[in-house]
């Protein structure tokens, strides 16, 4: 039953009530505001994740294409250096040779015999063929 006459006391129920509803209002903004951040959050780390996999895709890419390029270069080197036909010059020279041809440098060059008695040495010769006087 309740009291007509005390007025003053459900009043202040009544208050009591408010501020408890107000309270779990409260809580309940304050948890639905943590649960729309996470939710941000979370998007936000997935874009990140995204990006980051977009930016290894790149530099996927960008090493193709690099390697590519040099494929090109490297392509580009051989056929240069294919487009002289070697068999003329060797022909060329077969047919100039003389059993005398190349004494000059095996047997009378030092720089060949030091060559040929040291290891990983290098020897680079350099010149035109020509019948020379001494030769014949």
């Amino acid at each position: 039953m309740v009291k007509w006459n005390d007025w003053d006391n459900m009043l202040d129920e009544i208050k009591k009530q408010e501020n408890t509803f107000k309270s779990i209002e409260e809580q309940w903004r304050d948890m639905k505001y943590d649960e729309e951040c996470k939710l941000h959050n979370d998007r936000h780390e997935q874009r990140l994740r995204g990006l980051s996999a977009i930016e290894d895709e790149v530099a996927r890419v960008r090493s193709v294409i690099k390697q590519a390029q040099s494929d090109n270069e490297r392509e580009k080197l051989l056929k240069w250096l294919s487009s002289v036909d070697p068999s003329k010059n060797y022909n060329s020279a077969r047919e100039s040779h003389a059993l005398s041809t190349g004494d000059w440098l095996v047997e009378k060059s030092s720089d060949f015999k030091n060559w040929e008695k040291a290891p990983n040495s290098l020897l680079w010769l350099h010149g035109k063929s020509y019948n020379s006087p001494m030769s014949e």
